[in-house]
């Protein structure tokens, strides 16, 4: 697991952990309807990432490569920036929202970021992931983020089927 304890993780989270494979893991955050996805990189950067359907129908545990495949991104924009109001000690140190990257495709809304976090250092990737789950709560619409009883059982999206239903869709419409 690239040094991280994921019991060290996991006790510092409000939500479920999943092993994935080495260095990948699936986060359920507590009350928030999406799956957070999380890759330690040979950088010793992390890269984590939530993908959700962008009519609020699921969420995509889809690779970040293939979403970027699948959905024909041509450009990634700058991060996000939350509201001036919003305060936040980040991992950085600054006072303000972890800025996300936010990517809108035909039929998803994917948020990233790519951080620094060398390996074995687990409270600095359990600081990441609570960090990135509270800047969700500030850039995702309401409609994608709406709360639930049981919402670390999100309900899973297939991108490929969405995508192709979405084509299919376009093509009738013609």
């Amino acid at each position: 697991m690239n040094g991280y304890s994921m019991r060290d993780v996991q006790c510092c989270l409000n939500g479920r952990l999943f092993d994935n494979c080495l260095g990948k893991w699936f986060y359920y955050p507590h009350q928030l309807p999406f799956v957070i996805q999380i890759e330690a990189l040979a950088s010793q950067e992390v890269l984590i990432y939530t993908s959700v359907d962008n009519s609020g129908n699921g969420a995509y545990l889809s690779s970040f490569m293939s979403l970027l495949m699948i959905e024909e991104i041509n450009a990634i924009p700058s991060p996000a920036r939350g509201r001036s109001d919003n305060q936040l000690l980040t991992v950085s140190g600054h006072k303000g929202v972890l800025p996300l990257h936010q990517v809108s495709g035909s039929v998803s809304v994917t948020y990233f970021a790519m951080l620094k976090c060398p390996a074995g250092q687990s409270a600095e990737l359990a600081l990441i992931i609570y960090e990135f789950t509270e800047a969700l709560r500030i850039y995702m619409p309401a409609h994608l983020a709406s709360h639930d009883e049981k919402c670390w059982e999100a309900r899973i999206a297939s991108l490929a089927e969405s995508k192709l239903s979405q084509m299919i869709g376009d093509t009738s419409d013609q």
